[in-house]
């Protein structure tokens, strides 16, 4: 009980809600520093997936079978190409967001499991997880900015 009041001080509460801010935009940089880099995976499929989408009038392009990808994501790349941005960047977008999904599904599966005896409030030990799962490596190199693969949102639907 007395190392939870030592650290229940204002000032480590605002030293840990700094590092959380921090860890956040670390994520952010390192996910937007890789959006220039163009993968194979993007040459020889998102792209033409993206450009046959856009070529057949959008969400009417979804009726033919031009990809293996599942569905959900298909949707929403159709979505993309009515964005005035451009197309690697709206790829990776689309996977960055659900590498923020997947944090906040590891955010609320780890409500239950945290200790109010290491931190001060169970927010602080939460918001720690949701920075972890979004600040590994194999999330950022892997998954959304370097190949801008989508297997955020297929965790998404697995574990949402």
């Amino acid at each position: 009980m007395l190392l939870r009041k030592k650290l229940c001080i204002p000032g480590f509460q605002i030293l840990v809600n700094c590092a959380i801010a921090i860890l956040l935009l670390i994520a952010i940089v390192l996910r937007v520093s890789l959006y220039h880099i163009v993968t194979t995976d993007y040459t020889f499929f998102l792209s033409q997936w993206y450009d046959f989408i856009q070529t057949h009038g959008g969400f009417a392009a979804l009726k033919y079978n031009f990809s293996n990808y599942n569905p959900p994501y298909l949707y929403l790349l159709a979505l993309t190409t009515y964005l005035p941005i451009l197309k690697l960047v709206a790829i990776k977008t689309l996977s960055v967001v659900f590498d923020g999904v997947l944090g906040l599904f590891t955010y609320l599966s780890s409500m239950p499991f945290t200790s109010p005896l290491l931190f001060c409030s169970n927010y602080h030990a939460i918001m720690l997880t949701f920075e972890l799962c979004t600040i590994l490596p194999s999330n950022i190199n892997r998954q959304s900015c370097l190949c801008s693969e989508r297997c955020p949102l297929y965790y998404r639907y697995h574990y949402g």
